[in-house]
């Protein structure tokens, strides 16, 4: 990463403002994929499948920084891919609200859980009222770290909880460690493509000319966002015995502890998604609040029927089933619409606009349909071999997403 200009070196105030948005670019990808999927994947993988996770998610956030070359095209990647990125917003938000009410509200030691989504839910529809990004951001980091402080002087949590030996249920879950080399392309795909769509991304390039983009995405992924993942195995503890047996009461001022940390990060997270929904005028914005308010009305007050019985080989806990198939918008959804519509053919045409467009939503739906149960299998089921010939057939899709043919001199193409 080259440096800035000495003429800019000097200007405290930019310094600062680039500072605050990679405090902003931390925590707003600081969500319950970070504070969640690393704990199952170390159960399922062990370290390798930390790392498989870790490292692709860095570096291919911290890239938009060097890819989005200029703030204009961050906003005509925006204008051109409103929908998607809209689409992107809303489903992170929910996958939040489902996050806490299906993963974190039933742990036993959380009774004061559901006030808690609630408190979520509705501080982050106030909080998206304030266009105060960076501050916001700052003010949940040092809860977190707050939150770290106290765990680390506080009853302890026993690192490395999630290795082999820490139980014969875990251990049991265990997946041969070369399953791995079929979830790393599938972790590249997503996290390489998927902050392409995250207006709360956007939000952050646009305010940062030239190289001072690279500075603050470099930054925010390799500092603050870094730090929170290196968290995230320290309360492995407080799920583990969850998933492996009934009455697990752990300490309150851990349970306590987390639940703050993970209700903080998700309420700035869900307020910049609506912010930024809001900031384009994307009537989306509306429906996500409302799908926001009626999903926590409808699971406290509405009769729920009994639980699916879980696939054979999946995680026992249908909880964390569903938690698999939310991560599929962002392991192959998503991915795939920036992969065979976003990125521009030869020609540069980019986008649904169109002819070619339509074609490529044909392209990227048929795509999906097809590679969907070979996801189903490898994330799901857990047969992770199934996630290669899920890939080949999105990568491999592309080859169907043509240029147009060369027109006679003079004519211009519709792009």
């Amino acid at each position: 990463m080259s440096a800035p200009p000495p003429a800019t070196l000097s200007s405290s105030g930019r310094w600062l403002s680039t500072l605050g948005w990679a405090v902003y670019l931390g925590v707003s990808w600081t969500w319950c994929i970070g504070m969640f999927l690393p704990l199952l994947l170390m159960r399922d993988f062990g370290l390798a499948g930390y790392l498989a996770f870790a490292i692709p998610n860095v570096a291919g956030a911290a890239a938009m920084g060097w890819m989005i070359r200029s703030p204009e095209a961050s906003r005509g990647f925006v204008e051109r891919h409103r929908a998607a990125c809209a689409a992107f917003s809303v489903i992170t938000a929910l996958f939040h609200v489902a996050f806490l009410l299906e993963v974190i509200l039933p742990l036993d030691a959380m009774r004061g859980g559901l006030p808690a989504v609630l408190a979520v839910v509705l501080g982050s529809i106030a909080l998206s009222r304030f266009d105060r990004p960076r501050l916001i951001a700052l003010a949940t980091y040092l809860v977190s770290v707050g939150v770290i402080v106290t765990l680390a002087r506080g009853p302890g949590l026993p690192l490395g909880s999630m290795d082999g030996s820490a139980s014969r249920a875990a251990s049991a879950m265990r997946l041969p460690v070369t399953d791995v080399l079929f979830l790393v392309p599938a972790c590249v795909f997503g996290f390489l493509l998927c902050p392409y769509l995250d207006l709360t991304f956007h939000r952050a390039r646009q305010d940062l000319p030239g190289v001072w983009s690279r500075w603050g995405f470099g930054l925010g992924f390799g500092v603050p966002f870094l730090a929170m993942i290196l968290f995230t195995p320290m309360y492995a503890t407080l799920f583990e015995p969850h998933w492996i047996g009934p009455g697990f009461r752990p300490a309150a001022l851990v349970a306590g502890a987390v639940l703050v940390h993970m209700a903080a990060q998700s309420t700035a997270t869900i307020s910049f998604h609506m912010r930024s929904l809001l900031g384009t005028g994307h009537r989306g914005a509306w429906w996500a609040i409302a799908a926001l308010l009626l999903g926590v009305v409808a699971y406290t007050f509405l009769p729920r029927a009994g639980a699916p019985t879980p696939p054979a080989l999946s995680d026992p806990d249908e909880r964390l089933v569903w938690y698999r198939v939310f991560m599929s918008f962002y392991g192959l959804v998503f991915p795939a619409y920036v992969w065979l519509v976003a990125i521009p053919t030869a020609d540069g045409h980019s986008g649904t606009s169109g002819r070619r467009g339509q074609q490529k939503l044909v392209v990227l739906l048929v795509s999906c349909a097809l590679a969907a149960p070979c996801f189903w299998v490898g994330f799901i089921e857990r047969q992770t071999w199934w996630l290669g010939p899920g890939m080949a057939i999105v990568l491999f899709a592309r080859m169907l997403v043509r240029s147009r043919p060369t027109e006679p001199s003079g004519a211009i193409a519709s792009r």
